[in-house]
């Protein structure tokens, strides 16, 4: 255990900056209520049910948005680490 735990520190801080990198490819969407679903649902981790209430739209509603999200949503190719 004493010789994995430098280990983690190092780990953290790449998912960090991969999470920073999927948020800012959702803030590029043009799309409003597109970028509010991918935040809620892949970011904050909300439910489907809170996701609906959210955005105030049915359920089949809120699934036609998703579809269209993830189509318009560009995975990040490189995750640039800024770390010093």
């Amino acid at each position: 255990l004493p010789q994995i735990l430098p280990l983690f520190p190092k780990k953290i801080d790449k998912f960090v900056d991969l999470k920073t990198v999927i948020i800012s490819a959702i803030d590029e969407l043009d799309d409003l209520e597109e970028r509010i679903l991918l935040r809620a649902k892949y970011i904050s981790r909300k439910s489907w049910d809170d996701i609906f209430e959210q955005l105030n739209r049915s359920r089949s509603a809120t699934y036609r948005v998703h579809a269209s999200a993830l189509e318009h949503f560009k995975i990040p190719t490189k995750v640039e680490m800024k770390r010093d």
